[in-house]
């Protein structure tokens, strides 16, 4: 999983293959446990909760840089491949909530910050305080 992270701007068609392969893994045989694993890994860095929440982002940065050079042949293959993963990553949202029993996400749900559950046995989100507005940081205590 680390390699998929590390070599997404290098080698990002082999990223997009393993990705589409995990996916398609996970909705044509019902094996959701790698999803969770997913879910539930350490985040990658403290911009995400999960180590999951950069793929999706980085796949419509894949499909957008992608689309603006679509007139070349190589591009126009990457787009295709990076359309697909990304119709795979929304179908298994998709049926990972109705799997959970949760209701269809809005496009306003969508722009939103991600939030998980306590219980799902993902690590615990990152607290980031607002230092810019503390007073603490202004005295001193000798």
């Amino acid at each position: 999983m680390q390699a998929l992270l590390s070599n997404r701007k290098n080698q990002s068609k082999a990223v997009l293959y393993s990705l589409k392969s995990i996916l398609e893994t996970v909705l044509d045989e019902n094996q959701w446990q790698i999803l969770d694993y997913l879910r539930t890994m350490d985040p990658p860095m403290y911009q995400h909760a999960r180590y999951w929440d950069w793929v999706k982002p980085w796949v419509q940065a894949e499909v957008k840089s992608n689309t603006a050079h679509q007139y070349s042949p190589a591009f126009r293959a990457d787009l295709e491949l990076s359309l697909q993963v990304l119709s795979l990553i929304e179908k298994t949202e998709a049926q990972d909530r109705e799997r959970q029993g949760l209701q269809p996400q809005t496009q306003e749900e969508n722009a939103t910050v991600i939030e998980y559950p306590e219980n799902d046995g993902g690590p615990k989100p990152y607290l980031l305080w607002d230092l810019q507005s503390s007073e603490r940081l202004e005295t001193k205590v000798d």
